[in-house]
């Protein structure tokens, strides 16, 4: 919490996980969302987590059910991710249940965050993991072939250095 009371940041304890064939589980912390207009991730878990108090979840279960406790299916989510998509106005075809991970890890590379730090949170095991789900976004895709764009050279710069082959002589 802040000086303020507010909550900023929740910690929590996952288990079962693919990468985690003994389900010793591990931690994931939401941190508030510090951008104007942004969906806090913070006050959206506590809003869910109230209502799952309200309902008389037990905490030792699966987090993510339905009101009368029955689990989420990965059917479901993609149905619900594909018309949120559409109600936002985009094609829903372009989405399913690997869009935030690969959205968050597109967002990491953009703002140069650690391979260590990216793999932890989207609880990969290595950097061979990660691959599929790095996208490279206009903006850095933008950055790579401007730096690897061959640059006309000045009279200045002709003829620097040895010639490669013979034929160049």
């Amino acid at each position: 919490t802040d000086a303020g009371g507010a909550i900023v940041s929740v910690r929590i304890t996952t288990r079962g996980a693919k990468n985690d064939p003994y389900n010793e589980g591990g931690v994931k912390v939401l941190c508030k969302a510090t951008q104007p207009g942004a969906l806090c991730p913070v006050a959206l878990f506590m809003e869910y987590w109230q209502i799952t108090e309200r309902l008389g979840f037990e905490t030792d279960k699966p987090l993510i059910r339905h009101p009368d406790g029955r689990l989420v299916t990965t059917q479901q989510v993609r149905k619900q991710i594909k018309r949120h998509a559409q109600l936002l106005g985009y094609n829903p075809d372009w989405f399913g249940n690997h869009s935030t991970r690969i959205q968050g890890a597109t967002r990491m590379l953009a703002a140069n965050v650690p391979m260590q730090t990216m793999l932890k949170q989207g609880n990969w095991k290595t950097d061979r993991g990660i691959m599929p789900y790095m996208r490279h976004s206009g903006e850095m895709q933008r950055t790579v072939s401007n730096a690897l764009a061959l640059q006309p050279r000045s009279t200045s710069q002709r003829n620097v250095g040895r010639p490669r082959s013979r034929r160049e002589r």
